[in-house]
C-alpha cells in the first residue's frame, strides 16, 4: 500500500484489480444479456433520493458546548490529490438549545483545508464554550470528504456546523 494507507501499488494493486474484475465478471455472467432491462427502467422504479446541496441547511441541533480536544490537521503534502479535509473536535455538551441530543460529548468535524487552502481554526480554543448550529455530517455535502479524528470516540455521530457546510466549494468534485 501507499503511505496514505488508501491506495494500492505494484503487485497488491494487480491482485486487488483482478479480484474486483472477477466479482464484476461473475455478476455479469449471472444472467443472459437478453434478460437485462434498460437502466432507465430500473431507475424509474427507485424512489427519488435527495442529493446533498451546497446550500446551508437549517440547523437540526443547536448546542452550547465546551471544546475539550482537537485533531491536528495533516500537512498539505499528505492531502494531495484531495482538495478538502476535515478534522474532528470533541466538545462537552453544556446545554441543548434546540433539537435533541442525549450524549455528554459531541464530535464536530471542521474544515481544515478548502481548495487546498488551510483554514483558520485558531478561534476554537480548548476550554472555550461555543454555541454550535449543527447538522449530521451523514447526508451533508461534506460527508465524503477525507477526514481525520484522533478522539477515538467511534460511538459519537459526527456533526458539521451549518456555517461550514455553506463553505463547501462550488467547483469541488
Amino acid at each position: 500500500m501507499e503511505q496514505d494507507k488508501e491506495h494500492f501499488v505494484g503487485e497488491d494493486m494487480n491482485k486487488w484489480a483482478d479480484n474486483v474484475w472477477a466479482e464484476i465478471d461473475r455478476d455479469l455472467s449471472a444472467q443472459s444479456w437478453s434478460d437485462a432491462r434498460p437502466l432507465s427502467e430500473s431507475i424509474a422504479k427507485l424512489a427519488p433520493v435527495a442529493v446533498p446541496s451546497a446550500t446551508p441547511a437549517t440547523a437540526s441541533l443547536i448546542v452550547k458546548a465546551k471544546l475539550v480536544s482537537k485533531t491536528k490537521p495533516i500537512q498539505k503534502e499528505e492531502l494531495l490529490p484531495y482538495q478538502e479535509f476535515l478534522v474532528g473536535f470533541v466538545y462537552d455538551v453544556e446545554e441543548v438549545v434546540a433539537g435533541e441530543y442525549g450524549e455528554k460529548q459531541i464530535l464536530v468535524m471542521h474544515p481544515a483545508y478548502i481548495g487546498l487552502q488551510p483554514q483558520s481554526l485558531g478561534k476554537f480554543r480548548i476550554g472555550r464554550s461555543f454555541e454550535l448550529q449543527l447538522r449530521s455530517l451523514d447526508g451533508s455535502i461534506w460527508s465524503t470528504v477525507k477526514s481525520k479524528d484522533d478522539s477515538g470516540r467511534i460511538d459519537l455521530e459526527p456533526y458539521i456546523r451549518v456555517q461550514d457546510e455553506a463553505r463547501y466549494p462550488k467547483n469541488a468534485q
